[in-house]
């Protein structure tokens, strides 16, 4: 047993808690149990991965024989331990202020939306800073978090909404559960010099109890330079208990919510995604039923909510009170050389400019959105005047553009070198685009381009890091010559990804001339290591081998970051495909296995793969010796390479160790983490490490035991043992099962999990379970929330010939489904034809669904047509029914309508158009497509091809030929 009085150090508690470890014999997953704490935390306590709470290490004492009165010197023990990894900062250069401290928001800069000031009733010096404030369900949501971090549980919440919805006033109401708690909490909101820099300098210094305020989030988040490092940086903190308990508080807009979380290819954002993920609460747009009467009750008392809840429309109350309506009334009606001010803002927002705007780049864009005559009629005080009217603060808040004078502009984002792009002049005036109107321009000119002055102005004005963004959105819009020119600007600066946009752009416009490649290959930065991968890869398809042998002369294997294991590994695997054997050693001399960061099972496995490829056998064990197995992030779907890789490396020990850690984490009264945990531990045989439990079935949601005894039948089909699963384990599976009682508990809430549930039952013969469920009448009780779900249940009612159910449930669904989800209602016509429901899909038909779709998604669009066209040709009724619906929706021009941001929605709509005839619904989306940056697409159809050869301008006609010289 070791000694405590020996324990000086955080080293020194490790290496005890080892010795424990190994003298006690026991698993981790067993000792874990016993302890009652996770898996995970005991590993990596033990291993001096995190520093352990005193509660958890005491509870980890006992369970290995540590008695009572031994104690109090392993308390103190903890204590100097606990001294030795803090050190001795002094109080005041700890990060953030006290929250007991913080009452005014706008002293903090906390960037709250000040309210609208009353016109009548009280002065404005009488009342508080914020309006009085009404709860909604989000903010319900938001106080389980924060009581969790209360409890000492390390959070992340995300508020997704639009702009001015009140998703920054929730996250600073939610602080007022911290103020006066025993141990103090402190909030940190890093902004200086720019967003993500002042993060990444302050991660190491964040102590327990710290808030950190991360209000638009992506401008930490999506940064392309360091946005990965920063969401990294947080999942490390918020995984470490010793520093924990810490809350992060972050906002996005709906439409950044999407960028982050959606996987691309290249993955721009897998760090970001892993650490939001299921950690968002949408936040409405308006006010509804009970919010609308508690807002009416407190108005009695704030002037401000009175005056909101008489004059907002649609129930956009905070939208009101942060000034949205009266900011776009002002522009609507604005002289016309402000409002070309103001839509020279709003297109340099939407096409990719930060947050601050120069002064130079508005005025020079905004002479291409005047008329002659309305130039000639400006006169030559214009910009003066439009600057006064657009900046004038109306009552009480902000104007349209909000005039900034920072220390470092924080859209100067760093460079790949690790320095701030330096501008190529003065860049005078910045301005701000007040956020209402930032995205109520996003929306509505959505489906223009801005004129040539503007591409002009961004060329010479906007700050360089803009210019990559700039360019992509211009040859997205076929405005080929715009693009180089920016991509050639930007590349200059050393931004790699300019650099790989001006290859692969100039290899398209087939010009013969290397100079693109060329100016891309002297110039692009050399320190990403996933842009040198894709720069080399562009030059191979632009077939430009003078150009790759330039790149690999500057030895970009000395150069490139070691951090990013995913990166390291593809450098590597394009290194060696194009025979790059000495870039090869001197990268792999760099000792990348000591330098990457661990955690992520995905590099993980693709950086063991090349390894492995190239013979680094050294480096396959240095990483293995860093416990990389076990530092992996716990993600079912993404441990089966990895598993694969640590076998193919004979790394047993590790192999153990993750099986080990994954088994642990699985929460065991879910039968779905289950099911995806037998998945992931199949092919590793891991019957020979340790055992499964039983489940204990305390979640009986329907789609949880669907999946977890779909996948014991696939274990006992293959006739493979399976932790304890062999061909008698469905038995033993239902028989766990049944002492559950589910047919009574499992709720009707999920029409698709109880569909897959039955098919389940059905298939393994469990026939007096199934009746059971089908006695307590399904049909009548299941919400009609989610039509393609109830589309489900209806097929499944019918193969298992539940024909009463099946009757009743379409009846439900035909009288009552809600008509706006063309999608939707798509799918439940294809499920009322597929079961031969006529009578429904009758008077599905007769209710008008056609009038009262949504018409934005056009995937959605597309699958209602082709519904309305597909219903049958049996029944002449039904048949002019479908026919009129058709008609109807064809008449509302969807063409016109829809949105246009996801190219893999156009195709489809494209296709069901055409195939319904509707030649000029289908030439007005052909149309719509340059502008919505489709012009790939567009280029495609008919003789576009040909007739846009050097792309497009502005107004829509093809650009006259020009060459690469007339570039400067």
């Amino acid at each position: 047993m070791a000694d405590p009085r020996a324990i000086r150090t955080r080293a020194d508690l490790s290496a005890a808690l080892e010795r424990m470890f190994r003298s006690d014999g026991r698993s981790y997953l067993v000792l874990a149990t016993v302890a009652g704490v996770g898996n995970s935390t005991l590993h990596d306590m033990v291993n001096g991965q995190s520093f352990p709470r005193w509660e958890t290490l005491r509870a980890v004492l006992a369970a290995c024989g540590v008695r009572d009165g031994q104690l109090d010197a392993w308390k103190q023990a903890h204590a100097r331990a606990r001294a030795d990894q803090s050190g001795s900062r002094e109080l005041g250069d700890r990060l953030g202020r006290p929250l007991e401290g913080m009452t005014d928001p706008f002293e903090q800069q906390l960037e709250i939306h000040r309210a609208v000031q009353v016109t009548t009733g009280t002065a404005a010096a009488d009342l508080a800073p914020l309006p009085a404030y009404v709860p909604r369900a989000h903010d319900r949501e938001l106080e389980a978090v924060v009581a969790r971090a209360v409890a000492g549980r390390s959070q992340v919440v995300v508020l997704v909404g639009g702009s001015s919805t009140g998703k920054t006033r929730a996250c600073w109401e939610a602080l007022h559960l911290l103020r006066g708690q025993p141990r103090g909490w402190r909030l940190w909101h890093p902004i200086d010099p720019s967003r993500p820099e002042a993060v990444l300098a302050g991660l190491p210094r964040i102590e327990p109890r710290t808030v950190l305020w991360l209000n638009e989030a992506q401008f930490y988040l999506a940064d392309p330079v360091l946005g990965e490092r920063v969401a990294a940086g947080l999942r490390e903190l918020l995984r470490d208990p010793s520093r924990g308990p810490v809350l992060v508080l972050a906002t996005l807009w709906s439409a950044d919510w999407d960028t982050l979380i959606t996987r691309t290819e290249p993955d721009r954002h897998a760090q970001a995604r892993e650490l939001l993920a299921g950690r968002d609460i949408p936040v409405p747009d308006t006010f509804t039923g009970p919010d609308l009467i508690e807002l009416r009750r407190q108005a009695g008392g704030d002037p401000r909510l009175a005056e909101a809840a008489e004059h907002a429309t649609d129930g956009q109350i905070t939208q009101y009170l942060a000034g949205g309506p009266m900011l776009l009334g002002r522009y609507r009606h604005a002289p016309p050389a402000a409002k070309a001010l103001v839509e020279a803002a709003m297109d340099a927002r939407r096409l990719g400019c930060g947050p601050y705007l120069p002064l130079d780049l508005l005025a020079g864009a905004a002479r291409g959105y005047l008329s002659r005559a309305q130039r000639e009629q400006a006169g030559h005080d214009w910009l003066r005047q439009a600057l006064s009217y657009a900046t004038t603060r109306c009552n009480g808040i902000p104007g349209i553009l909000i005039p900034y004078t920072p220390s470092v502009a924080h859209n100067w984002q760093v460079s790949p070198v690790g320095q701030q792009f330096q501008p190529p002049g003065p860049f005078g005036p910045l301005f701000r685009l007040a956020d209402y109107l930032d995205q109520y321009g996003r929306r509505r000119r959505a489906d223009l381009i801005p004129p040539n002055h503007f591409w002009t102005a961004a060329t010479a004005h906007a700050f360089p890091f803009d210019w990559t963004s700039l360019g992509f959105a211009a040859w997205h819009r076929g405005l080929y010559r715009h693009a180089i020119q920016l991509h050639k600007n930007a590349a200059a600066c050393g931004d790699p990804y300019a650099a790989i946009g001006l290859v692969r752009h100039g290899d398209k416009l087939s010009f013969g001339d290397r100079r693109p490649a060329q100016w891309a290959a002297m110039h692009t930065s050399l320190e990403d290591p996933g842009a040198v991968a894709e720069l080399l890869e562009a030059l191979q398809e632009a077939s430009a081998p003078g150009q790759i042998v330039v790149v690999l002369a500057r030895n970009p294997a000395a150069h490139v970051r070691l951090d990013d294991p995913w990166d390291v590994g593809l450098l590597l695997s394009v290194l060696r495909r194009m025979g790059a054997g000495g870039q090869v050693r001197l990268l792999l001399a760099r000792d990348p296995a000591a330098h990457v960061r661990l955690g992520h099972p995905m590099g993980m496995t693709l950086l063991l793969d090349v390894l492995r490829d190239v013979g680094a056998g050294g480096q396959v064990r240095k990483l293995m010796a860093r416990k990389a197995a076990a530092r992996a992030t716990v993600d079912p779907r993404q441990v089966h390479a990895l598993l694969n890789e640590l076998k193919e490396a004979g790394v047993d020990e590790q192999l153990t160790e993750l099986i080990v850690k994954i088994t642990g984490l699985a929460s065991l009264d879910d039968p779905a983490n289950m099911a995806m945990l037998l998945e992931a531990l199949r092919a590793q045989a891991a019957g020979d490490y340790l055992e499964m439990p039983d489940p204990t079935f305390d979640n009986l949601q329907p789609s949880a035991i669907a999946a977890s005894l779909k996948e014991q039948i696939f274990a006992a089909e293959a006739d493979k043992l399976i932790i304890g699963v062999d061909e008698t384990g469905v038995d033993d599976y239902l028989r766990a099962l049944r002492r559950q009682d589910p047919a009574t508990r499992i709720p009707f809430d999920d029409p698709e999990g109880l569909a897959d549930l039955l098919g389940a039952l059905d298939y393994v013969y469990e026939y007096d379970l199934t009746q059971a469920l089908l006695d307590r009448d399904p049909a009548a009780h299941i919400p009609l929330t989610d039509p393609e779900a109830v589309a489900c249940l209806l097929r499944t009612f019918k193969d298992m010939r539940a024909n009463k159910q099946a009757r009743e449930l379409a009846t439900r669904a035909a009288r009552h489904i809600a008509l706006d989800d063309p999608d939707a209602v798509a799918h439940l016509i294809a499920g009322l034809a597929r079961i031969k429901a006529h009578e429904q899909l009758k008077m599905l038909l007769t209710r008008d669904p056609a009038t009262h779709a949504c018409l934005d998604d056009p995937r959605a669009v597309a699958h209602l047509l082709e519904s309305l066209q597909d219903v049958g040709v049996n029944d002449r009724l039904r048949m002019s029914l479908a026919r009129d619906q058709l008609q109807v929706l064809l008449a509302r021009n969807p063409a016109a309508h829809v949105r246009l941001n996801e190219v893999s929605a156009v195709e489809p709509l494209l296709a069901a158009l055409t195939g319904v005839g509707a030649a000029d619904q289908v030439t007005t989306l052909v149309d719509r497509l340059p502008a919505a940056g489709k012009f790939e697409q567009f280029i495609e159809i008919g003789d576009n091809w040909e007739r846009f050869e050097f792309g497009r301008e502005p107004d829509g006609s093809p650009a006259a030929p020009w060459r690469l010289t007339d570039l400067r």
